[in-house]
């Protein structure tokens, strides 16, 4: 049966308000029950304590400000509503296994995220790119796929995502990457156009900067930028060859 809805009223507010100094005596009130009564039938209801599902919520939370931001882990301890970083550190290493530092550790630096963010903005807002799918995996370390491609152009994707770390990628091989990345060499993007000067001119204004202004080729009309993680891109309007 589902549970009684004075005990999910207690739940949702764990949920909502888990970063908050809230104990057990805070659930059972709003769940209009003693302490001791309340924690037998949450316990029936949700097959864990009340205490035991709060911290929960909080050591997950905890973890994705670890994977993701630079935040200390007493500054973690703290916004997640825990008061000792010492008894934090004693649950954070039953759940996860390892400590809050290692944990950081074992995932790519808060700084890809950051680098993600400022690459979607990039592909969406100034080249009017749709975002096609964008999917967190808890499963495989909070790895995103996201993808984006032109408007109209279903066929057509980009998939966004950071240099991975071990065990994909050792570290000599990941600055190798990125180094190529850098100087324009990991593959390039071709974008056509009917009229490259007038694209030229509205990505222009829209802030992209190109590093190859329009010039005409024997192919026709070509321009080229990169991206902010170097990945370069050329914008060509193709001319019509005469058939031989």
């Amino acid at each position: 049966m589902p549970a009684a809805r004075h005990l999910l009223r207690a739940k949702d507010l764990a949920d909502a308000r888990y970063f908050e100094a809230l104990g057990v005596d805070d659930l059972a009130h709003a769940a209009g029950l003693s302490s001791a009564h309340f924690s037998r039938a949450f316990r029936r209801a949700f097959g864990e304590s009340p205490h035991a599902y709060l911290l929960t919520r909080r050591l997950q939370r905890a973890g994705a400000l670890l994977r993701t931001t630079d935040r200390s882990v007493a500054d973690i301890c703290l916004s997640v509503g825990l008061q000792s970083v010492g008894s934090f550190t004693t649950s954070f290493t039953r759940y996860y296994g390892v400590s809050p530092t290692a944990h950081r550790l074992s995932f790519p630096p808060a700084a890809h995220h950051a680098l993600i963010s400022g690459v979607l903005t990039f592909y969406t807002q100034k080249l009017g790119m749709e975002v096609r799918a964008d999917v967190t995996l808890p499963e495989m370390g909070d790895f995103r796929w996201l993808s984006v491609g032109p408007v109209g152009q279903r066929d057509v994707a980009i998939v966004l995502m950071t240099i991975p770390g071990p065990p994909v990628m050792d570290p000599e091989s990941a600055e190798q990457v990125r180094s190529l990345m850098a100087k324009g060499f990991a593959g390039t993007i071709f974008l056509a156009t009917d009229d490259c000067q007038a694209s030229y001119e509205e990505l222009k204004g829209r802030g992209v900067q190109f590093v190859e202004l329009p010039e005409e080729r024997r192919y026709g009309i070509d321009s080229s930028f990169r991206d902010p993680s170097g990945n370069h891109i050329r914008l060509t309007q193709v001319r019509e060859m005469a058939g031989v």
